[in-house]
């Protein structure tokens, strides 16, 4: 299970390509990072010909991100250039009482997720932080009714 005291913030990214490529001609150019229609800089911290991993923990992230890693131009051993891009997007750390499972919205499904806590069940993914919407430091029934009445009332 992670929790939210469990650091959920993306700090590397692992790129593993498809085919072999020449990591001397493999850098940041190739890369990049959208963080809420940001363009964020990022460091590539080593790459060989099978993969190359990319370091975020610099780029102050929040939310939303897509990082996008750009084949065409670079080559693979025998000097044959990509022709592709690949992206992937996720969400950051959400800090929206309520927001249990971190998806940026307050719904049924978080006040399922605290439910399934209170009966000891252990989810994938929880903020815990986001669940004590009574601020207690405690998740209880009394969390699951605040969370209820935010999905109620359209907050």
């Amino acid at each position: 299970m992670l929790d939210e005291e469990e650091e959920q913030t993306a700090k590397e990214v692992v790129v593993t390509f498809a085919n072999p490529i020449d990591p001397t001609i493999f850098d940041a150019d190739d890369v990049v990072l959208m963080n809420e229609n940001m363009q964020k800089s990022v460091i590539v911290t080593s790459v060989d010909a099978n993969s190359a991993v990319i370091d975020l923990s610099k780029s102050n992230l929040n939310r939303f991100c897509t990082l996008t890693v750009f084949t065409s131009g670079v080559k693979n051993p025998e000097d044959i250039a990509g022709t592709t891009s690949k992206s992937i997007e996720w969400k950051n750390n959400s800090s929206l009482l309520g927001d249990a499972n971190g998806d940026g919205q307050v719904s049924v499904t978080d006040v399922t997720l605290v439910v399934n806590v209170i009966l000891g069940n252990k989810p994938e993914v929880f903020f815990r932080k986001n669940a004590d919407v009574d601020g207690n430091g405690e998740i209880s029934v009394t969390d699951v009714t605040g969370i209820t009445r935010i999905v109620l009332d359209g907050q």
